[in-house]
């Protein structure tokens, strides 16, 4: 389970319209851009997002091409020179700059993190800046964190609300240096670093230090994320009528972890920098590209903002992005000197996977045969269209499931609106559509969900096969118990300090809500005993030694070793099905 939880996270990680004469020509092989275009088709239609890619190889551009519109409201092409939001691709970005300064001698990975942050507690054991760097802090995740707060992502959050929610955080969710945890509150402090070390902002030194003498001129993180970028494009969901939505989230005001803005030809002289190391050195590109040892003496993939893998036999490091509906791919293959970037603005692009299948087709040759799921997938058919389905036929699948692999891993699934809405303990939420009766995909269209019924095609389903990128994993009902009296001391009112939120949670006839600030209310389902999933996330209930109910975690039960957010319950609720 753990290599499949780590691949989760590494997961983690001619012409589109009217290019006239007088832009500049995109640029490949005619053979290679035939079947980069066919790989792209899906992007070249009228009045479509779409993206572009840049390949290049030992410094050379082999190809640069870009399909669809950056505005469909405007009718305006994407065009090699179109800025795209990078999403976590930034985080590369940030690690350079942060590691300029401690070759300048301005500061030391191993500082204790509150050398700079003096306002943070003492979390018992230090958090050294290579901590951040590597994601082994133990600091949670802001934008995880945030919605628990009752703030959507959309709404204002800024660097000292950040600062804030993690002088609040009282326990780490593990031991520093222990375990790896993607947290996008790490870059978003050593960005904050890199300012109060430089007394800079943080855009501003990085355009200077970074950006300027790799003549990325049309790179940079806006001060003000309102700031007007020429040739910026916007991001867009598709509804299940084919409809296309602008995203409301396409940059957030908190710099270092997202938010830098770049083009393929800048990103093209990023990819060169990556080989010679010609501004900060080929020392500062090592360490990034260097995997470090935790303290139980495994090896993490991470390095500083890169992620180490292997593709068919290549060794790659690079990184993966996505911010509202804004897809982004950076992956350099350092042995033989070839790069791949893709950036989308559109939801459902697989950038990850596109910019492999464009180095299968440059680097057929040298590469080792696929595995044969993976050789399936690199030759599968167009998508499945997505289905109308009445919300309430989702019921007969919604509930908790366990891996038939490894029965500790608890998956769940519950409606929200329209949407299907399935979870998995300590690894996140997902949402999902149908694409069949009893098969639903996820926006990424990445994931597969096959429900199964003894009973019938229309019975309530016992077993779901989960088909993540070609690898299966079956997954059985959680049957709950018939006396739901072990449920009733649920209702109540919660409290947590460090999110200075109150939610109340209310058992009525239709089951349980949850109120949480801002008079929002969500519901919630019984999935596993003292497990209720919604919308908003997975709530595992703690009682004490008599077994009354004392308070509840987002994420999995501490006796397996992490905890997110905890709320303490303050009273019962005011009354059932108030």
């Amino acid at each position: 389970m753990k290599r499949t939880l780590i691949a989760l996270a590494l997961l983690l990680m001619g012409v589109s319209f009217g290019l006239g004469a007088d832009q500049d020509p995109q640029q490949g092989t005619t053979e290679l851009v035939r079947q980069v275009d066919e790989l792209f088709a899906e992007w070249d239609v009228p009045g479509s997002p779409g993206g572009a890619v840049v390949l290049t190889h030992a410094g050379e551009v082999i190809l640069r091409r870009s399909y669809g519109l950056a505005s469909i409201e405007h009718g305006v092409p994407i065009t090699p020179t179109t800025r795209f939001e990078l999403a976590s691709v930034s985080k590369p970005f940030t690690a350079f700059g942060v590691l300029l300064l401690e070759q300048a001698g301005r500061l030391s990975l191993d500082d204790d993190i509150r050398q700079h942050f003096p306002e943070f507690p003492d979390y018992g054991s230090p958090i050294t800046i290579a901590d951040l760097l590597h994601h082994t802090s133990g600091i949670s995740d802001w934008v995880r964190v945030l919605p628990y707060a009752g703030r959507p992502i959309r709404t204002g959050f800024e660097v000292d609300d950040l600062l804030r929610l993690v002088a609040h955080q009282r326990v780490l969710e593990f031991e520093p240096g222990s375990r790896w945890s993607y947290s996008n509150t790490n870059y978003a402090l050593l960005a904050e670093m890199v300012a109060r070390v430089t007394g800079r902002p943080f855009g501003e030194w990085m355009w200077e230090s970074v950006f300027q003498p790799l003549g990325m001129h049309h790179t940079s993180f806006p001060v003000d994320g309102a700031r007007v970028l020429p040739n910026r494009a916007n991001s867009y969901y598709k509804r299940s009528g084919g409809e296309f939505v602008r995203s409301l989230v396409e940059a957030f005001e908190i710099p270092g972890s997202a938010h830098a803005f770049s083009t393929i030809d800048d990103m093209a002289k990023w990819v060169d920098n990556l080989r010679t190391g010609r501004v900060g050195g080929l020392e500062i590109v090592e360490k990034m590209r260097e995997k470090p040892t935790l303290t139980t003496g495994e090896q993490s993939f991470y390095g500083a903002g890169l992620g180490m893998g292997e593709y068919r036999g290549i060794r790659t490091a690079g990184h993966s992005g996505q911010t509202g509906a804004f897809k982004t791919e950076l992956l350099y293959c350092p042995d033989v000197e070839v790069g791949v970037v893709v950036v989308g603005n559109a939801s459902w692009m697989q950038a990850a996977d596109l910019a492999r299948r464009v180095l299968n087709l440059y680097l057929k040759d040298q590469l080792e045969p696929l595995p044969e799921p993976a050789a399936r997938a690199a030759g599968r058919p167009a998508e499945t269209p997505f289905i109308d389905l009445d919300p309430a036929e989702y019921e007969r699948f919604l509930g908790g499931y366990r891996l038939e692999a490894d029965p500790s891993v608890l998956v769940a699934f519950t409606r929200e609106g329209e949407w299907f809405v399935g979870a998995m303990v300590g690894e996140g939420m997902d949402l999902f559509r149908p694409v069949a009766p009893s098969e639903f995909e996820n926006r990424n269209r990445d994931c597969r969900l096959t429900f199964l019924a003894e009973e019938g095609e229309e019975g309530t389903a016992d077993r779901v096969l989960i088909t993540l990128r070609g690898q299966e994993m079956w997954a059985t009902r959680v049957q709950l118990p018939a006396d739901t009296r072990w449920a009733d001391e649920f209702a109540g009112f919660y409290y947590s300090d460090e999110l200075e939120a109150a939610y109340e949670i209310v058992r009525g006839p239709d089951g349980f809500t949850v109120r949480l600030p801002g008079a929002r209310i969500r519901p919630l389902r019984p999935v596993d005993a003292d497990v209720l999933v919604g919308g908003l996330g997975i709530l595992t209930f703690l009682r004490d030694k008599s077994g009354h109910v004392v308070g509840f975690d987002f994420g999995e039960p501490e006796d397996l070793g992490e905890r997110l957010i905890r709320f303490v319950k303050l009273a019962p609720a005011g009354g059932a099905g108030r």
